[in-house]
């Protein structure tokens, strides 16, 4: 027998980042942050320049890590274990899956352009529409050269420290409607 998944193209993603994007985020607005992108119907994942193992992020019964990855929201761990990881990107892993990455020169834009493959990889394996595409990073740098490789997605520069450029609610629900 054969499976066919179909994906609406109609569908979007929201990435984000980690470190200095998910781990210093207003804790109050972690969880809600989250559901507000479930419920609008897009799918959320992860998207880092780290190597963290899944079982870093999510216990076996899909439960968020707290003792490890305090930043964790208990929804997108859910939501990573329910979904086989497909969102989860990392330095050795793309859409959940060990999966090796064009030769990247080593430069200041490699993480970038990595990050943009990643994104490039999904919209391409999971049919997302590009204009419903998010990628939230703390790094400039990293989001423009992400651009290079896959354009036409929303690449949004986060700085927690700075209350207008702060990954809150008030920002997802301007966005993600």
């Amino acid at each position: 027998m054969i499976f066919i998944f179909y994906y609406p193209e109609s569908r979007g993603v929201v990435f984000f980042d980690i470190d200095y994007t998910l781990s210093n985020m207003p804790e109050c607005d972690r969880e809600t942050i989250i559901q507000h992108c479930i419920d609008k119907g897009y799918d959320v994942g992860i998207i880092t320049a780290s190597n963290r193992p899944i079982h870093y992020l999510v216990n076996c019964d899909g439960t968020a890590n707290k003792e490890l990855s305090p930043w964790l929201s208990n929804t997108l761990a859910k939501y990573l274990h329910d979904t086989n990881f497909r969102t989860y990107n990392t330095m050795s892993l793309t859409t959940g899956v060990e999966l090796p990455f064009p030769n990247f020169e080593y430069d200041h834009r490699m993480y970038g352009l990595k990050k943009g493959w990643q994104m490039k990889v999904s919209i391409d394996k999971f049919r997302y529409n590009k204009s419903k595409c998010y990628m939230f990073d703390d790094q400039k740098i990293v989001l423009d050269s992400a651009n290079d490789i896959c354009d036409g997605v929303n690449y949004i520069h986060i700085d927690n420290n700075n209350p207008f450029r702060q990954l809150n609610i008030s920002l997802i629900k301007r966005l993600i409607k």
